[in-house]
C-alpha cells in the first residue's frame, strides 16, 4: 500500500477510484461509477483509516472487480 497516493470514495455507492469528475465552478466531486456528488478525497491510508476498509478490499474496489458481499 502507498501512503501518497490520492483517493476519492464515494460515500453513495461506497467504491473508490483514482479518479473522479470534478465541476468546473464548484469544489465538488462526481463519482465516475454512480454519478454521485458525495465524494470525497485524500490518501490512500487515510481512506483505508477513516472508513476502515482492509487493503484487500480496496484492491478489489480499485480494479473494478465485482464485490462478492453485494450480489
Amino acid at each position: 500500500m502507498s501512503e501518497n497516493i490520492m483517493l476519492f470514495y464515494c460515500k453513495t455507492c461506497q467504491r473508490a477510484s483514482k479518479d473522479a469528475k470534478k465541476h468546473p465552478k464548484k469544489y465538488e466531486y462526481k463519482c465516475p461509477h454512480c454519478k454521485g456528488d458525495r465524494v470525497v478525497f485524500g490518501t490512500e491510508k487515510a481512506i483505508c483509516d477513516f472508513f476502515r476498509i482492509k487493503e484487500t478490499m480496496l484492491a478489489r474496489m480499485l480494479s473494478d472487480a465485482p464485490n462478492p458481499e453485494k450480489k
